[in-house]
């Protein structure tokens, strides 16, 4: 819709009162004079009145393109249903999914699940089990050495084995396996969430799993998820004689 141009009553007003100023000065014997002045007064009246006020202005036409709103009906359809048949994973409404997963972090001793050592020669930690593994698998050792290492029967002798061969300065870091939430991870159904992790696993852990949580306090959420789950999209549809 294109817009009209819209008049100021002000503006109209102040041209009438002064096209009225004039007519004392002019002869009413002139008949058109005398009609354009009644017409001018009734104006006045009618802008005084407010016969002119203005309409509220109106939203312009919604231009859908190519859009097929059609097609996004029937899949606000189909999410509903996933919605409201799938599990809830304990986790009340309104609800969704994310990515959980499991990394190592460090810890006070008594906690310690598995170690790592820090070499500062390196500049790195590795996995202390995997790093003694390493060095059997690729290194040359000498008689004593072989001996030694041959002994290692825990940490504390790993890492005196370490300093003693590789790098004197090392030392053990205690960890526990702590779970957590992947970042930038949303879903809306818990199959969504599955597929994500099967598609992006290498992102992630053979420990990666979907996570349901529930969006506390979240009231736009919360009237969001309920229009998803209750609102009957169907009937759209049928307005337009087209039912899925």
């Amino acid at each position: 819709m294109t817009d009209k141009q819209r008049l100021d009553a002000d503006k109209i007003r102040e041209w009438v009162e002064k096209e009225n100023a004039e007519f004392p000065r002019r002869s009413f014997s002139d008949s058109y004079a005398a009609g354009k002045f009644a017409t001018l007064n009734e104006l006045l009246s009618k802008i005084e009145l407010g016969d002119f006020k203005a309409d509220p202005p109106q939203q312009p036409d919604i231009q859908v393109g190519e859009r097929n709103w059609q097609e996004d009906i029937k899949f606000l359809i189909e999410l509903q249903k996933e919605l409201n048949s799938q599990a809830n994973d304990c986790q009340a409404s309104p609800r969704f999914w994310t990515v959980g997963d499991y990394k190592w972090v460090e810890c006070l001793e008594d906690n310690a699940e598995r170690y790592y050592v820090y070499l500062p020669s390196a500049g790195k930690s590795y996995e202390i089990d995997s790093y003694l593994l390493d060095i059997k698998e690729d290194e040359e050792f000498e008689a004593d050495e072989q001996t030694e290492f041959n002994e290692i029967d825990c940490e504390i002798s790993a890492i005196e084995w370490i300093q003693k061969y590789r790098d004197e300065e090392a030392y053990l870091i205690p960890t526990k396996k702590e779970h957590f939430i992947r970042e930038n991870t949303m879903f809306l159904t818990k199959a969504e969430a599955k597929q994500h992790i099967e598609v992006n696993h290498y992102h992630y852990t053979d420990e990666a799993h979907t996570y349901a949580m529930t969006a506390w306090r979240a009231p736009k959420v919360e009237r969001l998820v309920r229009i998803l789950n209750e609102f009957d999209f169907q009937a759209l549809l049928q307005d337009k004689g087209d039912t899925p």
